[in-house]
């Protein structure tokens, strides 16, 4: 009952909201009946109820964090890396119209690009800088209306990995397996 009354007071608010204010720190698109778009930037702006969708994003220089990914090299042996990326929105209109989400949109994308590198290439051709290097000269999320990005890698190692086939360890690890398993190798005389 009292979500419902939430609601109506909500939408008979709209109605008396006509200004918004855009802070130093960000752009806005303006999206009217659904089909004209205006980019705004700081100030006071009009915004008719029920007939405008304002969108606001911050324009600071963010960073995100890239996964923790292994991969072979092309010699077989494995590599864990992670790392940061760092990035501006430049061209909100352009971020709104090309990408659902770019936190894991560029997730994705350096995760490729690393991984394009490492298989191409023997341990020896792996070093951290090489591998940034090759990320920031490929990277290209200026389509994305994202400028001002540099990727970093956080965490690089050369690891042994260990895949279980199934992953069904509950059938390993019965009562009667653990008892054989803890016994193993004991004289039981």
């Amino acid at each position: 009952m009292f979500a419902a009354f939430e609601s109506i007071l909500k939408i008979i608010g709209r109605v008396f909201i006509w200004l918004f204010i855009i802070e130093p720190w960000e752009m806005s698109i303006r999206v009217r009946l659904g089909k004209r778009t205006d980019v705004m930037g700081p100030g006071f702006h009009l915004r008719i109820p029920f007939i405008d969708t304002v969108y606001t994003q911050h324009i600071r220089v963010r960073a995100v964090g890239i996964a923790s990914q292994t991969v072979s090299t092309s010699d077989g042996h494995t590599v864990t890396f992670a790392g940061s990326l760092r990035y501006k929105v430049g061209d909100i209109l352009s971020m709104y119209q090309n990408v659902h989400s770019p936190r894991d949109t560029i997730n994705q994308v350096v995760r490729g690009l690393v991984t394009d590198y490492v298989v191409d290439n023997t341990l020896v051709n792996c070093a951290p800088r090489k591998i940034t290097d090759h990320v920031n000269e490929n990277l290209k999320l200026t389509e994305f209306g994202l400028e001002d990005y540099s990727f970093f890698l956080t965490d690089f190692a050369k690891v042994k990995t260990y895949r279980l086939i199934n992953g069904d360890l509950d059938s390993y690890y019965t009562e009667d397996s653990m008892n054989m398993h803890a016994t193993h190798g004991r004289d039981m005389s």
